[in-house]
C-alpha cells in the first residue's frame, strides 16, 4: 500500500485502530459463523472507528474490495465507501445537522443521559467542519482529474504525426 502518503502523524493516530480492525478480520475469515447477527457490542463498537485499512503481519493493507456492481465495501467493518466526489456528500452532511440539532433539543427535553447529549454536540460541533473537508477533497479530486486528463491530452498531441508540424518543420 501506498503508506509513505499517510503521514506518520496519522499513522500514530489510527496505528490502536488497525490493529484492532486486523485481529477482528483476522478472527472473521477464520470463522465463517461470525457475522453482523452475531457480533459483540465491543467488536460493533470498534467497527465505528474502522479507517478500512489493516495490517497483515508484514504490510499495511487497504481492507477493501469491488463488489460485482461496481461498490467499494471495508472487508473488515462491511461499511460501504463512497466513490462520488460531488456536491451531494457536502450535502448530505450538512443535512444532517438539523436532525442532529433534533435529537439533541427533544433528547435534553425527554431525559437522554448526559454521555449521549455530550457525542451529539461533538457532533454537531464537528460535521461544519467535516462538510468543509468534503468540499476541499472534492475539489482537489476534480483539479487532480483534469490536470491527468490535461496530461494526458498533451501525451496525445505529440503522438499524433504532422499535428505541429509547422513547428517540426522548422
Amino acid at each position: 500500500m501506498e503508506i509513505a502518503k499517510i503521514s506518520p502523524d496519522v499513522i500514530q493516530v489510527i496505528r490502536p485502530i488497525i490493529t484492532d480492525m486486523s485481529n477482528i478480520s483476522l478472527e472473521q475469515r477464520l470463522n465463517n459463523n461470525l457475522g453482523p447477527h452475531n457480533e459483540s457490542p465491543i467488536v460493533k463498537e470498534v467497527k465505528k472507528k474502522c479507517v478500512h485499512i489493516i495490517w497483515d503481519g508484514k504490510d499495511f493493507q487497504l481492507a477493501v474490495k469491488r463488489t460485482e456492481d461496481n461498490k467499494l465495501v471495508c472487508k473488515a467493518c462491511g461499511r460501504e465507501i463512497s466513490q462520488t466526489f460531488d456536491k451531494t456528500s457536502v450535502d448530505a452532511i450538512m443535512n444532517a445537522i438539523p436532525v442532529v440539532n433534533q435529537v439533541l433539543f427533544f433528547g435534553m427535553l425527554n431525559g437522554l443521559k448526559a454521555e449521549p447529549i455530550q457525542t451529539l454536540i461533538s457532533v454537531k460541533q464537528a460535521l461544519p467542519a467535516v462538510a468543509q473537508l468534503a468540499s476541499e477533497l472534492n475539489e482537489y479530486v476534480r483539479k487532480s482529474d483534469q490536470t491527468a486528463d490535461a496530461v494526458g491530452n498533451l501525451g496525445a498531441e505529440y503522438k499524433t504525426p504532422s499535428l505541429f508540424a509547422g513547428i517540426t518543420s522548422m
